[in-house]
């Protein structure tokens, strides 16, 4: 944990020592960082991609709210993630339905 945090702090103050020199900014953002609830969690194979193969371009994942966050080896990566509310009823409705799709 402490690995991503310092990766993290590097990407934001890389690029804020890129823009300005300005002391004060990279030590508002040294306390910024401080306060901010987000954790990042190494890649140890636990994650996979959309077709269940192991993610081994990802090396930290971190999550915000509907947010999740992942640097990965070509860079930062975001997924925003909506969840629409169904009917209980509904759903026994989708798992039937997704049970009869994979007989056929």
């Amino acid at each position: 944990m402490k690995l991503a945090l310092l990766v993290l702090f590097g990407f934001l103050s890389s690029a804020i020592i890129a823009g300005n020199n300005d002391i004060d900014k990279t030590k508002q953002a040294k306390e910024w960082l401080k306060n901010q609830p987000l954790a990042f969690v190494e890649n140890k194979g636990q994650f996979t991609d959309s077709e269940g193969k192991p993610a081994t371009n990802v090396l930290f994942r971190a999550s915000y709210g509907n947010c999740d966050i992942y640097i990965t080896t070509e860079g930062i990566s975001y997924v925003f993630v909506k969840y629409d509310k169904i009917k209980s009823n509904s759903l026994t409705q989708m798992i039937s339905e997704a049970n009869s799709d994979k007989k056929q």
